[in-house]
């Protein structure tokens, strides 16, 4: 619970540190880049094995002597688990904390992952999936609510994106892994080297990543190891000091948090919004991580041609976009430039209707990075939107369950992937990002630029 100056000893009322306040003038300190980087380390590792199914399906195909179409189960029940890692991650991290969830994230995503190199059967793959969905999905909308609450306010939209951005980073990092381990020992390969490599950092990050100063100063038993944390981030606080979150004060005595506290306070009508955005966009970006290799093979495209089509064209404008948005909303504000983003993406992807992908593999390959940059760019922004838009005492809820419901997209998106035509593919990207276009104009509270002084 939060701390309540009103009950507390009146010589401690001079002592009221404000962690809002203070970590919010902040400088940008070495320490917090290393966190922030850290936890993008983490989001790098869980992404490179997520996508590792999508790259895996044709050497599956040919090995199991399965047709494409009876993937989409091991497909969907990998966006089941994103769904359900990223509905419950957010509740436990407003209760036992921000770097647990992370922690426990790490551990579920290797095994599952070294685990699957094994697998023999379908049944199997199925549920080895889920945990590796369960884990990502969980992971993402922590690791975003942390990076913000431990960056300084000016710097908190790029914070946020350096996380996220990582998804694409660990999209092209898992085709150069892909490629690596195919020589070596065939796909199977790819999953051993895969998820050896988040157990490793979970035991470093173990001794090396502290927890939320945020979410510390909301429980007295935290504060003396608060007072450490904050010491070696630059702030000096007496040893009565109480802790205080002043956005969260007043909103914190007159609920409770949790679902219901995200239609209070004038959010219902942005949370609607955000969710909309967060659906059809999420669903867009991961139809193509997980179908585009098995739809292009279906048309003939080459399964090395397919492969970069993703993993490089694909994903390096993804990795582009999402730089170049954030930015640009930090600029100019998110709602301009989001806006901009979902129309260039809804284009992009309809041009790919015009010609025969087969034949015009540079065309094909081109717009697919665009449609990359563009969507993935709209990703970044969004997980700093749910930071903006709740206080912290429901942070990690608001952004985990709007994440909850971009996953939940994403299961529809990765059925539908295995029973539709290439064409009508393409054309459900891009009513994807009309609907993404509409909701973000009807949403309200943007990111503002920031005004230099």
């Amino acid at each position: 619970m939060l701390s309540d100056p009103e009950n507390a000893p009146a010589s401690t009322q001079a002592d009221k540190f404000n962690i809002d306040e203070a970590l919010d003038n902040a400088p940008l300190s070495l320490l917090i880049v290393a966190i922030i980087i850290a936890i993008a380390l983490a989001v790098v590792l869980e992404a490179v094995n997520n996508n590792l199914l999508g790259l895996a399906i044709p050497k599956l195909v040919d090995d199991w002597h399965l047709p494409r179409e009876a993937f989409k189960y091991a497909v969907t029940f990998s966006m089941i688990g994103m769904a359900s890692g990223a509905f419950v991650s957010g509740f436990i991290a407003d209760k036992i904390g921000r770097r647990a969830v992370i922690l426990l994230t790490l551990p579920i995503c290797g095994l599952a992952t070294i685990v699957t190199g094994a697998c023999q059967t379908m049944t199997m793959l199925i549920i080895l999936r889920f945990f590796v969905g369960f884990s990502f999905g969980g992971l993402l909308p922590v690791a975003s609510s942390t990076a913000a609450e431990f960056a300084p306010v000016r710097y908190r939209t790029m914070a946020v994106t350096v996380p996220i951005v990582c998804i694409a980073l660990g999209t092209i990092l898992a085709g150069f892994l892909f490629n690596l381990a195919l020589p070596l020992g065939g796909w199977r390969y790819a999953f051993y080297i895969g998820g050896l490599l988040p157990l490793v950092l979970c035991v470093i990050l173990f001794f090396a990543l502290p927890e939320s100063p945020r979410f510390m100063a909301q429980s007295r038993k935290k504060w003396p190891a608060l007072r450490l944390l904050l010491r070696r981030l630059g702030h000096e606080t007496g040893e009565k000091a109480v802790f205080a979150d002043a956005a969260d004060e007043a909103a914190a005595k007159a609920q409770k948090g949790g679902i219901k506290a995200l239609f209070q306070n004038g959010l219902a009508h942005d949370t609607i919004a955000i969710w909309i955005v967060s659906f059809f966009g999420i669903a867009g970006l991961y139809a193509v991580y997980m179908w585009l290799p098995a739809m292009l093979g279906a048309e003939g495209v080459s399964e090395a041609a397919a492969r970069t089509a993703m993993s490089y064209w694909f994903s390096t404008g993804g990795f582009i976009g999402a730089l170049l948005c954030a930015w640009a909303c930090a600029r100019f504000g998110s709602r301009k430039v989001m806006v901009v983003f979902a129309i260039g993406g809804a284009v992009s992807v309809f041009a790919l209707l015009t010609f025969n992908v087969k034949e015009h593999l540079l065309p094909m390959s081109a717009f697919l990075g665009l449609y990359g940059l563009f969507n993935n760019g709209i990703q970044v922004p969004l997980y700093a939107i749910f930071a903006h838009l709740y206080p912290t005492y429901i942070r990690a809820t608001g952004s985990s369950i709007a994440s909850s419901i971009g996953k939940t997209g994403t299961i529809f998106a990765a059925y539908i992937g295995g029973i539709v035509s290439v064409t009508e593919y393409f054309i459900m990207l891009g009513l994807c990002m009309v609907v993404v276009t509409a909701a973000l104009l009807f949403f309200r509270r943007h990111i503002p630029p920031i005004v230099k002084k």
